[in-house]
């Protein structure tokens, strides 16, 4: 029976190190063509920002029928590249808040 030489450990402990970065390689790469690219807005433009409403059977109000998005809002200014600043429509002075772009 033949002995497992100080090579053929090494080539075994590289060739499983290898097949691991192949297979994070390949599911990194399917992953990333499911990824959109965020959606810029400029300064000026006008959006609407998304809304949680919650059910109050007290008041009588039903999270289905309530609106899902608020606004319109104009965007004062970009905060990050995933964040922008906006205002009401009727006074565009007085930031409401910052609000990342999945919210517009």
């Amino acid at each position: 029976m033949p002995e497992i030489t100080p090579y053929l450990k090494k080539f075994a402990k590289f060739s499983t190190q290898i097949r691991e970065v192949v297979e994070e390689h390949s599911r990194k790469f399917y992953a990333d063509k499911k990824i959109k690219t965020a959606p810029t807005h400029q300064p000026g433009e006008h959006v609407f920002v998304a809304s949680h409403s919650l059910s109050n059977a007290a008041q009588g109000r039903s999270a289905e029928l309530m609106p899902r998005r608020d606004g319109p809002y104009v965007i004062l200014t970009q905060r990050s590249p995933s964040s922008y600043e906006i205002a009401s429509l009727d006074n565009q002075e007085l930031p409401l808040g910052v609000y990342p772009t999945p919210l517009l």
